[in-house]
């Protein structure tokens, strides 16, 4: 059992990182648009990322605030 968790805790510390990653750069994107329907598209994007990585962090039993 031990052997299979590994697999699928890598795989969430992966996704883990890559959405921190997509935050990280829809942050500096958001800094530098003028267009409000554009902001106002990157920020709901944003708060879904933010709801996904909380959801990785505690699967992989991490303290993870929304």
């Amino acid at each position: 059992m031990e052997i299979e968790k590994q697999p699928k805790e890598k795989h969430l510390m992966e996704m883990w990182s890559m959405t921190r990653r997509e935050i990280s750069k829809l942050r500096k994107d958001l800094k530098n648009e003028e267009d409000a329907d554009a902001i106002a598209d990157m920020e709901q994007d944003l708060r879904q990322l933010r709801k996904r990585k909380a959801e990785y962090a505690n699967q992989l039993g991490m303290n993870e605030n929304v």
